[in-house]
This record gives C-alpha cells, structure tokens and sequence, in this order.
C-alpha cells in the first residue's frame, strides 16, 4: 500500500482492532501501582480485621490476597511505596486498633472518627502530624504523642488517666468529654 493509497474500511478496522488488542494486553502487563512494605501491609489488614472490616460501609480492596495494590484500597493514600494517610471516618469499624500501627513508619494522617472503635489508641508512628478518632469508644491512656504530631483529636470517648506531656510544635489537642486528669 502506497502513502496515497487510501485505507478500506475492512483494513482500517482490522488494524483498529489490532492496536486496541495490543494496548489491552500492555495495560494487564503494568506493574501495581505500588509494593508498600511487608510490615505495611500487615498492619493494614490487623486494621481490617481487627475492625470487623467485612461489615465496614465501604471495604474497597481491603483484604485481597495478592500484595502490591494496598495504595488503591478505600481510604488509603500513599506517597511512592509507603502509607502515608489513612481516613475511615464513619466507615463502619468496631474493634481495636492494631498495637503495630507505629510500623506505619511514613504515616502522616489518620483518621477514624465517627466509629465504634474500642480498646487503647496503640502507640502512634513517629512522623504523624494528624490524628483523629473522635466519637468512639477509646479507653485507656493516651499514649505518648510524636514530636511532629500538630493535630490530636480524641473527642467523645472514654480515655483515662493524665494527659500526656504534648509535643512543642502541637498546634491542637481535643480531647473534651473523656475522664482524664491533669493540665
């Protein structure tokens, strides 16, 4: 066929339908979006499964048993091959959180207000700047709070015993209707 040739139609579709295999084929080649680290990964499925997460509103990804597409689960943000924000806000969750969520070590926000989480906040990751979990149903202490922390927010729950030395670059602490003591 010369460059003036004009394309039939048959010959046209066929070449279409060729292009469109191949651009199918390359997108089921392409790698997954990103490889979060093993112990990021565990803790994102304790969070799951230690938060009823079958019965979580919107449970998008979560679970599923191949590694490597944990940054397309609903409510999880990452920056290159790491966690860095987590947000179930009303999602559903009833449980306790996981005592490893300081393996979350690029963590920047986290927010589970708005649930029926139980049990102690677990010790936090040294880079969060955000933490929520307003109107749950926390006990405990609130653990010791990472010096980058800005933002501390657990209203309406039931946490106990003093508050916590807080971090020089704390911007806010919200912790009304609880029963803690001291200044």
């Amino acid at each position: 066929m010369s460059p003036t040739t004009p394309l039939r139609p048959s010959t046209f579709s066929r070449l279409l339908r060729a292009s469109a295999c191949a651009l199918a084929l390359g997108a089921l080649a392409l790698p997954a979006a990103a490889n979060i680290p093993l112990t990021e990964r565990q803790v994102l499925l304790g969070l799951f499964n230690g938060t009823d997460g079958q019965n979580w509103t919107n449970k998008t990804g979560w679970g599923a048993p191949i590694p490597g597409d944990e940054c397309s689960w609903f409510g999880v943000t990452c920056v290159g091959d790491n966690v860095t924000e987590i947000s179930l806000w009303g999602n559903g969750l009833a449980g306790t959180l996981p005592t490893n969520l300081k393996d979350l070590t690029e963590l920047k926000s986290f927010n589970v207000s708005e649930n029926a989480l139980s049990g102690a906040i677990p010790p936090l990751p040294a880079g969060l700047q955000n933490f929520s979990a307003d109107d749950n149903l926390l006990t405990g202490a609130i653990p010791d709070l990472p010096a980058g922390l800005q933002f501390f927010a657990a209203n309406n729950n039931q946490l106990t015993s003093a508050i916590p030395d807080l971090p020089a670059g704390l911007q806010s602490f919200a912790a009304h209707n609880n029963r803690l003591s001291g200044a």
